[in-house]
C-alpha cells in the first residue's frame, strides 16, 4: 500500500468482466438487487425487499415533466430507497467505443445504480491514463486518495489506479489469470465481486491502525 492515504469515499468499477449483469425486466432487476443487498451489504431479506419495492413503485410514478431527466430521476429514487445507511459513491470507468459501451450499460439497466459512468470513447484518454481517473474524482468532488479501483485488467485498471495515486487497486482476475511478476502489482486480489464489502472493511481497519499506531 506504500504511503497512500486510506480514506475511501468512492469505488470505481470496470464494466466488462467485473460487474455482475442484471436483467431487462424491472421485476428481475429487483430480484438481483435484493441478492446484492443481502450478500454484499448484509441487509436483511425483509429490508432488501422493501428497498427494491420502494424503488420500483416510486420510479413508476416518474412525473411527466420535460424538464426532468430520466437518468437523474432514477438516481434520486434509488438513493431515496436505499436511505442514508446504504448510500455510497460509485462509478464505472470503462475503456471502449462509446456506442458499444453505452449499449451494454443501457441493456443492463445499471445507470440508476452509479453516480458516474465514464467511457473512454467519449474522452481524449483511456485507462491507464491518470486523467480519466482524475476526471472521475473531480466529477464526484473527491480526492484520488479517497477512491479505490476494482477491475479485471492489470495493464489498465490496476496500472491506472497506481498511476493516479488512488487509495487502493483491487484486482478481480478473469479466467483464472495469475500475476506474472512483470506487470503492475495490485494492492488486493479478490475472486468474486461479493468479496468486496469484507475487503473494504479490512481496508478501513488498516486505516485505523495507521492513524493510531
Amino acid at each position: 500500500m506504500d504511503n497512500r492515504k486510506l480514506d475511501i469515499c468512492a469505488i470505481f468499477f470496470d464494466l466488462d468482466n467485473t460487474l455482475v449483469k442484471t436483467r431487462k425486466a424491472d421485476e428481475e432487476t429487483c430480484k438481483e438487487l435484493m441478492e446484492i443487498l443481502i450478500k454484499q451489504y448484509s441487509v436483511s431479506s425483509e429490508v432488501a425487499k422493501l428497498i427494491c419495492n420502494k424503488f420500483l413503485n416510486t420510479f413508476r410514478k416518474c412525473p411527466e415533466n420535460s424538464l426532468t431527466d430520466l437518468h437523474e430521476w432514477r438516481k434520486y429514487v434509488w438513493r431515496t430507497a436505499l436511505g442514508q445507511s446504504y448510500a455510497h459513491l460509485t462509478a464505472i470507468i470503462t475503456n471502449g467505443p462509446s456506442k458499444a459501451q453505452w449499449e451494454k450499460v443501457n441493456k443492463l439497466n445499471i445507470r440508476p445504480y452509479f453516480d458516474l459512468i465514464l467511457v473512454s470513447g467519449d474522452l481524449p484518454w483511456e485507462k491507464p491514463h491518470s486523467n480519466i481517473f482524475i476526471k472521475a474524482c473531480n466529477k464526484l468532488n473527491i480526492e484520488p486518495h479517497q477512491a479505490v479501483m476494482i477491475g479485471d485488467k492489470l495493464e489498465t485498471d490496476i496500472l491506472g489506479s497506481i498511476n493516479s495515486n488512488l487509495c487502493a487497486s483491487i484486482w478481480l482476475p478473469f479466467g483464472g489469470e495469475k500475476l506474472n511478476g512483470n506487470g503492475p502489482i495490485p494492492d488486493f486480489i479478490i475472486n468474486d465481486i461479493t468479496e468486496l464489502e469484507s475487503l473494504l472493511l479490512q481496508i478501513h481497519k488498516m486505516k485505523a491502525v495507521l492513524v493510531y499506531s
